[in-house]
């Protein structure tokens, strides 16, 4: 059996030492390339995701999450729409789509339908509530946009998660998939408003009190008891003490948009 493995090894080693030679002399020489380098850049990892998105491990596998909170493209016709309707303008715009781009001030004015349209279009998905939570853990929210103005992504350095993701925490509120039927969310019987005293796995209140803890930030979460609502996450610029990782909004209907409001996509790898 030795004998077998004898002529590869020595062949392998011979390819590997004359790499080395011709790195010496390509040195010499001044040049960059070598034969040494090709053999091993051509067995280097692809990249996880795509630009602007970091990977987010989860216990069912893996999904991309963009680094930045969702922008407009600068293909759209309005660059900053100011209304439900110039966002649908740009949705009719076949070659509009958002980006996950560094200095961009985020899409606002725009309702969970719209969000989950352009997501789709980006070959992407309207970030699930979960995967949000797990993307958002680490973030330190004393460094976040929470006492100012609307701000371009990133302009927060210290606003970051522990996977890199960028402005979670305040900026502006992100819609999340699902819907909450008569105070029901997947399982969950969420509580009326109050400071957060108690989350499920995916960070979500599930208990209220009118006196909020430092355990959950004194974050705070809307809800309503009745209707078919949607969910928004993180606060927004205004939102003070009220903001941070465990502030949600579930009282509100998916067809809301407001300035407060934006979204992020994710890419499921799974």
């Amino acid at each position: 059996m030795k004998k077998r493995y004898t002529i590869p090894v020595i062949i392998g080693g011979a390819l590997v030492i004359t790499a080395l030679g011709i790195d010496a002399a390509d040195t010499v020489n001044g040049s960059r390339a070598t034969l040494l380098a090709s053999i091993f850049t051509s067995s280097a990892p692809a990249q996880v995701c795509a630009a602007g998105m970091v990977p987010v491990w989860l216990e069912v596998g893996m999904v991309c999450v963009d680094t930045y909170e969702a922008s407009v493209g600068d293909t759209c016709v309005h660059r900053q729409p100011t209304s439900v309707e110039y966002t649908q303008d740009n949705i009719s715009d076949i070659d509009c789509v958002p980006v996950s781009t560094e200095a961009e001030l985020p899409w606002r004015f725009i309702t969970r339908t719209q969000a989950e349209q352009l997501c789709a279009r980006a070959g992407k998905q309207l970030i699930t509530s979960a995967v949000w939570y797990q993307a958002a853990l680490g973030t330190n929210e004393s460094g976040c946009n929470t006492e100012g103005v609307l701000a371009p992504g990133g302009v927060f350095p210290q606003c970051h998660s522990g996977v890199g993701t960028r402005d979670m925490v305040g900026n502006v509120w992100e819609w999340v998939q699902g819907d909450i039927n008569s105070g029901q969310f997947e399982g969950n019987k969420l509580p009326q408003s109050g400071y957060v005293t108690l989350v499920n796995s995916a960070g979500v209140a599930i208990e209220t009190m009118p006196v909020g803890t430092t355990t959950y930030g004194f974050d705070y979460s809307w809800g309503a008891a009745t209707g078919t609502m949607a969910m928004m996450r993180g606060g927004f610029y205004g939102g003070k003490s009220d903001t941070g990782l465990y502030s949600t909004h579930t009282g509100i209907r998916s067809d809301f948009a407001s300035a407060a409001v934006g979204f992020r996509c994710m890419q499921s790898q799974l």
